[in-house]
C-alpha cells in the first residue's frame, strides 16, 4: 500500500512539472500601470492591453464617438503592448512588468553600415521619434537614411522597433559621444552624413493605376517587382511596425532589371526596357527562358512573341515549371 502511494504521489509530481511555458496564455495579467482610454488623440492612436494576452482593446467610432474594442490575437499570437503588436509567444512580456533598470546611461552608438550585422540594425537619432536605418542608394554606396515612427511610437534600440510611449524610456546619452580621447590628437568630431527622404509633394494629381507601381506587399513576399525606371526595382522587406513595405532598390550598374528572370541583366541584351504597359523586345532573340520546375509533372513549352504583355510574365512567374521560347 505505502508503495503505491508513492507511485501515485510520484505520477502527480511528474504531470504538475510537465507544464509548458507557453501555459501563459491560461493566466490573467493585471493591467494597473495604463488606463485604457479614447479621451486624445494619442489615445486613440494607441493599441490597449487587455488582461488575458490573447486579446487587445482599441479605440474604434462605434456608437459612442469612440468605443474600446476588444479584439482577439491570430495564429497562435499573444498581444506584445510595447511593440504594439501580436507576437509569438516566446518574444511575448507582461504588459505591467517593470521596465529594466538603465542608468547611468552610455552614449549612444555611432551610426556605420559596413558589416551586415549593421545593415540589419536599426540605430537611435536624438530625436525618439525618428532612427536611422541603412538603405542601398540609387547613385552606389549604402548610406544611413532617416525613418519616422508611426503616430504615437517611439524608437527603441533594445526592442528594434517603433514602441508605445508607455513603455518607452530613454536607453542612451547622445551627450560627450565626441570627447577626444587622452591619447590627445585630432578632436575634430567625424559625423555620419544622413539622407533624408524628402516628403512626398501635395500638388500631384490623383494617382492612376499603372502595372509598375509599388505593389501591394504581403508578409513574407519573395517577388521582386518592376518599377517605371529599368534601372530600379521594388522589393517588399519587413519595417519596425511589423509590416511589409515596397522599397524601391538600384540595379547594379550598367544593367536592368528583368521581372521574368528576377534578377538584373547587362544592358547589352536588352534591347529595350521594360513598359508599363507590355515589353517591346525585352530580351534578345537568342535567349532562351528556361524554368527549372517539378521533375515528372511533364513541363509544357510555349512559343511567344517578343512583344507579349507583362500580364503573360505576371503569370508565367507563377507557374515556374513552364519552358517558354522566346522567339
Amino acid at each position: 500500500m505505502v508503495k503505491l502511494l508513492a507511485f501515485v504521489l510520484l505520477c502527480c509530481v511528474v504531470c504538475f512539472s510537465g507544464v509548458r511555458p507557453e501555459d501563459v496564455t491560461a493566466r490573467l495579467y493585471p493591467v494597473d500601470c495604463v488606463v485604457p482610454s479614447c479621451v486624445t488623440e494619442q489615445d486613440r492612436a494607441t493599441i490597449w492591453p487587455f488582461e488575458d494576452p490573447n486579446f487587445f482593446v482599441r479605440c474604434e467610432p462605434t456608437g459612442a464617438p469612440w468605443e474600446l474594442v476588444r479584439h482577439p490575437c491570430t495564429d497562435r499570437r499573444l498581444f506584445h503592448f510595447a511593440r504594439q503588436m501580436c507576437t509569438v509567444p516566446g518574444v511575448w512580456e507582461e504588459p505591467c512588468a517593470d521596465l529594466p533598470g538603465l542608468e547611468p546611461l552610455q552614449p549612444c552608438a555611432e551610426v556605420r553600415c559596413d558589416s551586415a550585422a549593421d545593415l540589419r540594425r536599426l540605430w537611435p537619432t536624438e530625436e525618439p521619434s525618428t532612427f536611422l536605418q541603412c538603405i542601398p542608394q540609387a547613385a552606389g554606396g549604402i548610406a544611413p537614411v532617416l525613418q519616422d515612427c508611426p503616430h504615437g511610437l517611439l524608437f527603441s534600440g533594445r526592442y528594434q522597433a517603433c514602441i508605445t510611449v508607455h513603455r518607452w524610456q530613454r536607453e542612451c546619452s547622445f551627450d560627450g559621444e565626441n570627447t577626444p580621447g587622452p591619447t590627445g590628437g585630432d578632436t575634430d568630431p567625424t559625423t555620419t552624413e544622413i539622407v533624408t527622404q524628402p516628403p512626398p509633394s501635395s500638388t500631384t494629381p490623383e494617382p492612376v493605376w499603372t502595372l509598375c507601381q509599388p505593389p501591394l506587399c504581403m508578409q513574407e513576399d519573395p517577388i521582386l517587382y518592376p518599377h517605371t525606371n529599368p534601372s530600379f526595382y521594388w522589393q517588399c522587406v519587413p519595417r519596425p511596425t511589423g509590416f511589409w513595405e515596397a522599397l524601391m532598390r538600384p540595379c547594379a550598374a550598367s544593367t536592368y532589371f528583368h521581372y521574368g528572370f528576377q534578377h538584373d541583366l547587362c544592358r547589352r541584351n536588352v534591347t529595350d526596357r521594360f513598359s508599363v504597359r507590355g515589353v517591346t523586345d525585352t530580351i534578345s532573340t537568342r535567349d532562351t527562358i528556361k524554368w527549372s520546375g517539378l521533375d515528372g509533372l511533364g513541363p509544357r513549352t510555349t512559343s511567344i512573341s517578343s512583344s507579349t504583355s507583362s500580364w503573360a510574365l505576371f503569370f508565367i512567374k507563377r507557374l515556374p515549371f513552364t519552358r517558354i521560347l522566346l522567339s
